[in-house]
């Protein structure tokens, strides 16, 4: 009889520490996605954020929605006599292959620390003027630089990333007035210099030729 209260006691208690338990790991689990909900909306905040000020989430650097609205603001000095704009496009060779092969996490690390690289070379004023175009690609809007003094810069640029990002890239340059008749065609004739650019082998630089469609040359 006394043995059987004793055992009855036992399993109450065990009854009980797997209920104290059970309720601990509901009770952790919960809190785990509390976290993980609180850590989403703050991730989705921050990106908000990023956005509204105009900034790529992943490399930090200007997105293209702010190249487009700083775009306007030179195209609006196109009148200023004497005026010039220089557009740089960037590309990083091979980057779909280095992204299959390492994985989309490395190929992230690539663009953050490239961007980080370009930025770095930059003047203080350039730095500002540096935006991710999309995917790969990166754009640079210099004002007041000659067409050789860009170049010049391009193949700082192009040298640097392949010495301490182990990478090469691609450059498209195009200045108005020198070789673009208006600042709103600037991009485009710059990503017909980098077309030419990649087309050629790749780890180069390609200014825009005047009135020559880089992509339609090939083509034929």
């Amino acid at each position: 009889m006394k043995k059987g209260i004793i055992n009855d006691l036992k399993a109450i208690k065990e009854r009980e520490t797997r209920k104290h338990l059970l309720e601990y790991i509901l009770k952790e689990k919960r809190e785990i996605k509390r976290i993980k909900e609180t850590n989403k909306e703050l991730g989705e905040t921050n990106n908000n954020l990023l956005k509204k000020i105009g900034l790529d989430s992943l490399t930090k650097i200007y997105s293209r929605r702010k190249l487009k609205e700083d775009l306007e603001k030179f195209i609006e000095k196109e009148s200023i006599e004497n005026y010039i704009l220089n557009a740089i496009m960037i590309d990083i060779d091979d980057f779909k292959s280095y992204n299959d092969q390492y994985g989309h996490i490395e190929g992230d690390n690539l663009l953050e620390k490239t961007a980080g690289y370009l930025k770095r070379i930059l003047r203080e004023e350039e730095q500002k003027n540096l935006y991710r175009y999309g995917g790969e690609e990166f754009t640079i809007l210099i004002p007041r630089l000659t067409l050789e003094t860009t170049v010049n810069l391009a193949e700082r640029l192009k040298k640097g990333v392949e010495e301490n990002c182990e990478r090469t890239i691609s450059l498209g340059i195009a200045n108005y007035p020198a070789n673009t008749k208006s600042i709103k065609d600037i991009i485009s004739s710059a990503d017909n210099a980098l077309y030419c650019a990649k087309q050629n082998g790749k780890n180069r630089v390609e200014t825009y030729s005047k009135g020559i469609s880089y992509k339609e040359v090939i083509k034929e």
